[in-house]
């Protein structure tokens, strides 16, 4: 089954849940987030339940594609210098609000966050975030490293996993 694709706005009933895959595929391991994302799908009990959006631009973009959602899943790369490539990080929608550290892109999600809800954006009941910690995302060719690589499946059954049923589950 493909994944379903929809504008913002389209449609006057919520939807229910938005899995997003950010990064471009084009730059190495900057695209963990849409390969994983894809995986994901790919597992999930219940597809038909589900958005999948690849977004390769601002966290802009990817806060408004979540517009009319009730529950959105970001997954993309996160540089951290300390922690193992491959490791997932979590956080919620306050976590990103929160975070005074600097982006990696011009707006921050934190920041996108804040200027959608000034706009009154529809935002989701339910936001999550999932890093996944590389090393020099933006190295231009397709693919990802080596390392990298070789723990997309656990990366993904793990997401997948706690979408089912820990706390990015679904919300009442």
């Amino acid at each position: 089954m493909e994944p379903a694709s929809r504008s913002a706005g389209e449609g006057a009933e919520k939807r229910r849940n938005l899995l997003v895959g950010a990064g471009n595929t084009l730059c190495g391991d900057d695209g963990v987030g849409a390969i994983v994302a894809r995986r994901i799908y790919q597992l999930l009990d219940n597809p038909e339940d589900w958005d999948l959006e690849e977004i390769c631009s601002s966290p802009m973009e990817v806060v408004e594609r979540m517009a009319g959602y009730r529950r959105a899943v970001v997954v993309d790369a996160l540089v951290d210098w300390e922690a193992p490539p491959g490791t997932v990080v979590r956080a919620t929608m306050e976590d990103v609000t929160t975070d005074s550290g600097p982006p990696s892109h011009a707006i921050g999600f934190g920041a996108a966050l804040g200027l959608a809800r000034a706009a009154g954006l529809p935002l989701p009941d339910s936001i999550h975030f999932y890093g996944i910690v590389v090393r020099g995302p933006l190295v231009f060719g397709a693919g990802l490293s080596e390392e990298l690589a070789a723990r997309v499946e656990d990366i993904a059954r793990q997401i997948a996993d706690e979408l089912a049923t820990g706390p990015a589950a679904e919300v009442s």
